[in-house]
């Protein structure tokens, strides 16, 4: 039977020497303070059975022995409570008692000089110092049992599981070193070899929830997929893309346990973040170039996270999840998982940006037709009323009113006229099907024709500087319509004078038309450049709405851009910006 015994001792060490060196391996590919607390623990007290064997082989000669193996049990209790601290925060005041606590009984066994022999026999302080070593000793790792099991009933569904397997390893390390000392220091060898089988029991579920395989991770996630299966409209049917991103933010942190993560759009924009600051997210916009999920050092020396590229019709997003304090591990099985809720959220994303620009396009025709309705009702309205007046006695009417009716309609007539064709054009640009020339043309007197074309009021002289040098790649009469639409916005809505300029930089044109005006209001220039976009200032003025519009689209047709400048000290610059052809 003392075979059996020192069998079981040494299969109970070697299970211990086991664990210990998985968890130092699991530091070692992915260092942190966790894993380290974890693989010191156990190191700790695999050393402490290592020297209990020791003493035997050497028959309890040196006294040295114990008090290493004394010091190596109670710094192993320490170490795992540092470990629970890292997951489930302990109070100051805690770790303080207990190191007291640990310090106290360690000086108080070597002092008293505990026994160290095969079959020891104890006085009654001796017994009560050994008593006192293992309760210490099991209250530092029993309230982490506890409380991490209290603490799970409010987690979600992974982490939920991840802290109770947690509570559990830490009632078997209690268990187990509890069996293995009564082994050792017990007089029946009957006890020595059921307390060393439970030990023996118990180190495989030691390890499973320590260190849980894949296929356990696997597990937890179960109800966690089975719960985003039915929920899956959520995010597939979301009607705004923040909603979407917030809800699968929310499925990939519960997927993987993690207690952080964020979503970034094609741009390099957050969509939606947890436990982190918009600019830090940003910052990891580089990983959406990777082909395949990758796992990354978020914080130094700290935490680990996930990146998984959200492919997208337009381009490529983001989605990174990092590594809470109930995520030790980050294996092939969760990056799959993540690729695969990525996946998802791409074509969500897709469908959702579809929606919103079919939404935008119907509200941006249903407003553009009610803005072209009241632009031709109110010609409209005044030339019926004129007609009216007529048809209803024009032999009674002063010569001088008939004129002025008839030069009413008129102008009204032209104004209309001006808006249907306006639109035409507008209508033309947007399909593409605009008739132009375009090709190298002299700047210069398109200008000169376009300033002659926009008459400006009193004749008040323009000031035009522009080199007779100057070519461009455009079509010279829809430049002439953007010139003169740009010059007769100047006059009408700027100050007395306007000016005209242009140079040549790098292969590019820059055209200006000034003005000294009080410039475009603040909360117009956004939609300076869409059509019936006009100041509330503006509105009884003349003019259709649609020229700043009509002259964008005409100089992107040339291949060029039309931006809106505020001028030093008052005024408006607009500025064309064309390929050079010189």
């Amino acid at each position: 039977m003392s075979t059996a015994v020192t069998v079981l001792q040494d299969l109970v060490l070697a299970g211990l020497v086991l664990a210990s060196a998985i968890a130092a391996w699991q530091f070692a590919r992915k260092p942190g303070y966790q894993r380290g607390y974890l693989a010191a623990g156990l190191a700790l007290i695999a050393l402490q059975s290592v020297l209990g064997l020791i003493g035997q082989v050497t028959d309890y000669r040196y006294r040295a022995l114990q008090i290493l193996g004394t010091a190596t049990f109670l710094g192993s209790a320490y170490l795992l409570l540092m470990f629970r601290h890292s997951f489930v925060p302990v109070a100051r005041w805690w770790r303080a008692c207990a190191a007291a606590a640990l310090i106290g009984v360690g000086i108080a066994a070597i002092v008293i000089a505990l026994p160290y022999t095969r079959h020891p026999t104890y006085t009654t302080a001796q017994s009560f110092v050994l008593r006192a070593l293992v309760i210490v000793w099991s209250a530092v790792l029993l309230e982490p049992t506890v409380l991490l099991w209290v603490t799970s009933r409010t987690r979600p569904g992974v982490q939920r599981i991840r802290l109770k397997l947690l509570s559990v390893s830490f009632a078997l390390i209690v268990l187990t070193r509890i069996a293995i000392v009564l082994a050792r220091t017990g007089q029946n060898q009957t006890s020595s070899i059921v307390e060393n089988s439970f030990a023996l029991f118990f180190l495989p579920l030691l390890y499973v929830t320590l260190i849980p395989p894949a296929w356990l991770r696997r597990v937890w996630r179960r109800e966690e997929e089975q719960e985003r299966l039915l929920t899956r409209h959520l995010v597939v049917f979301a009607p705004e893309t923040t909603i979407l991103a917030e809800q699968a933010l929310v499925w990939a942190m519960r997927l993987v346990g993690s207690s952080g993560g964020f979503i970034l759009d094609i741009e390099g924009h957050v969509l939606a973040c947890s436990s982190v600051s918009e600019r830090e997210a940003e910052g990891y916009f580089v990983y959406s170039e990777s082909e395949r999920a990758t796992v990354f050092q978020y914080e130094s020396g700290g935490r680990l996270a996930i990146a998984v590229p959200i492919v997208q019709e337009r381009g490529r997003g983001l989605l990174v999840v990092i590594a809470g304090p109930f995520t030790l591990l980050f294996g092939s099985d969760e990056m799959q998982t993540l690729e695969e809720h990525a996946e998802v959220i791409g074509f969500a994303l897709d469908r959702v940006t579809l929606t919103e620009t079919r939404r935008m396009l119907e509200q941006s025709k249903t407003q553009f037709l009610a803005n072209a309705a009241h632009e031709l009702r109110t010609p409209l309205a005044s030339i019926v009323g004129f007609a009216e007046l007529f048809a209803g006695g024009l032999d009674k009417m002063p010569e001088d009113a008939v004129k002025e009716g008839l030069a009413a309609i008129v102008r009204q007539g032209r104004r209309m006229s001006t808006l249907v064709s306006d639109l035409l054009d507008l209508s033309q640009l947007e399909l593409g099907k605009a008739r132009m020339r375009i090709q190298p043309i002299s700047l210069a007197p398109t200008v000169e024709q376009s300033v002659a074309n926009a008459l400006p009021p009193g004749g008040r002289p323009v000031q035009v500087s522009i080199g007779d040098d100057l070519i461009v790649l455009a079509d010279s009469n829809r430049l002439d319509q953007v010139l003169t639409n740009l010059l007769t916005n100047a006059f009408r809505h700027g100050g007395p004078n306007v000016a005209v300029e242009a140079n040549q930089v790098n292969g590019v044109v820059r055209l200006v038309v000034a003005d000294d005006g009080p410039g475009v209001p603040p909360d117009l220039r956004p939609h300076l450049f869409e059509p019936f976009s006009r100041a509330l200032n503006a509105q009884a003025k003349e003019g259709s709405g649609l020229g700043l519009a009509i002259a964008r689209s005409l100089v992107e047709a040339f291949g060029g851009t039309l931006s809106y400048e505020p001028a030093d000290g008052g005024g408006a610059l607009f500025v064309v910006q064309l390929q050079s052809a010189g």
